[in-house]
């Protein structure tokens, strides 16, 4: 097919190049170019073709191998992000402990703030009595 498409790519050129300007090259069409004809002969040998495929290729213009590599990063993006997801999980998780700590320690900073102005208070009364 790409033989017989180069072939008649060149017989054009060849037709069309001894034309000085496009209008001219408009004005005299290539022989044997019937479009209609070539379309219809083009759509009978592709839907033949297309009846001889054992595989529908459903992937559009991509071919196998790159549909396949799709399918399979797509996958493995899946999975990251599954493993990102429980990630943040466990991240939150730990960040709600910490704050609860943090709460826990200010609690507690400010029960021995008070102690030792109990203590202190004690310390004056012993020292004026």
């Amino acid at each position: 097919m790409n033989t017989v498409y180069r072939t008649h790519k060149n017989r054009m050129f060849q037709h069309y190049s001894v034309f000085n300007s496009k209008e001219e090259a408009l004005e005299h069409p290539y022989p044997e170019m019937n479009k209609e004809e070539w379309t219809r002969r083009r759509s009978a040998i592709n839907k033949e073709n297309r009846a001889k495929l054992k595989i529908v290729h459903t992937s559009g213009a991509r071919s196998f191998p790159t549909h396949k590599s799709v399918v399979i990063s797509s996958v493995d993006l899946s999975r990251k992000l599954e493993e990102a997801r429980l990630e943040i999980e466990e991240m939150r998780a730990r960040q709600l402990e910490y704050e609860a700590l943090l709460v826990k320690w200010s609690d507690m900073e400010q029960t021995m703030r008070e102690h030792l102005q109990m203590m202190e208070e004690q310390q004056r009364r012993k020292m004026k009595s």
